[in-house]
Formats: C-alpha cells, structure tokens, sequence
C-alpha cells in the first residue's frame, strides 16, 4: 500500500469504471487523488508544471490544511475559497482576476482541501501569517515571537 495514502488514512485509488452519475467535482477529485501515489500533488491538475509532494509529507504530517499558504480567499462574490497563496511557480493557467497570486484561478480547479499532502512547498503555519491554516504539527516548526 502506499505510504502517502495510508497517511491520508486513504484507500488506494481505484480508476471509476464510468463516469456516469457523478458530478464534475467529484470526477476532478477522483483524478486528483489519482496523481498522489505518483508523488505528484493534487494541485497540478490545475497548473503548467508538476507540483511534488512534500518528501517528508508522510513521515511528519504535513497536508494542506497546516500550511501557512493555505489561505480563505474572497474571490469577489458571496463566497470565499480555500487556495493556495505561495508566489512560487508552478502558475495556474488562469493567472490575474486581481489576485495577482500564481496557483489561483476563480474555479474549483485549484481549490486546496486541507487532506491533501502537502508540497515541496510547504511551511508549517504561524499564527500571524494564515488565519485559515490549521495550527498543527512539530513544535520547532513554529517561531517564538
């Protein structure tokens, strides 16, 4: 079984037989943990380059949902969306709705869950960086201030 997946507490992924009777959403996170067991983060269905997932993702709980990038963000309507804030390259396809920010588009594409292992960018968050990220993982991770 893979390391990553049972981590995640995942299954392994199976490809659906059929495509009928499920949503569009459903079928894009099928695909996205499709590409976790090949080291490959789940964001880069929606970006130009591949997005690795964190070496030590497994061995010392990094997901999403700790990081300090992963933040709510107001897209400009009624809702807000969970995304990915590091300036670091891969860029997401549709790159300026005024957010200027290079993994964000106004779809559902690059919507971060917080389950998702987290990438070969990922720093454990700090309170005053991401009011979204969960507040979890190694203490030394946290700065003193």
């Amino acid at each position: 079984m893979n390391e990553q997946l049972v981590f995640l507490g995942m299954p392994e992924p199976v490809a659906p037989a059929s495509t009928g009777g499920i949503s569009a959403d459903r079928r894009r996170t099928q695909r996205q943990r499709l590409l976790i067991p090949l080291g490959l983060h789940p964001l880069t269905q929606s970006l130009d380059g591949a997005l690795r997932i964190h070496p030590d993702a497994a061995a010392d709980g990094r997901t999403c949902g700790n990081c300090r990038f992963r933040q709510v963000v107001n897209m400009g309507t009624q809702s807000s969306y969970p995304k990915c804030c590091a300036e670091r390259p891969p860029y997401s396809r549709t790159r300026d709705y005024g957010i200027k920010l290079p993994r964000i588009s106004r779809g559902a594409g690059t919507d971060v869950r917080k389950w998702w292992p987290g990438c070969r960018d990922h720093e454990f968050g700090d309170n005053a960086l991401s009011p979204d990220a969960a507040r979890s993982g190694p203490a030394a991770a946290y700065t003193a201030g």
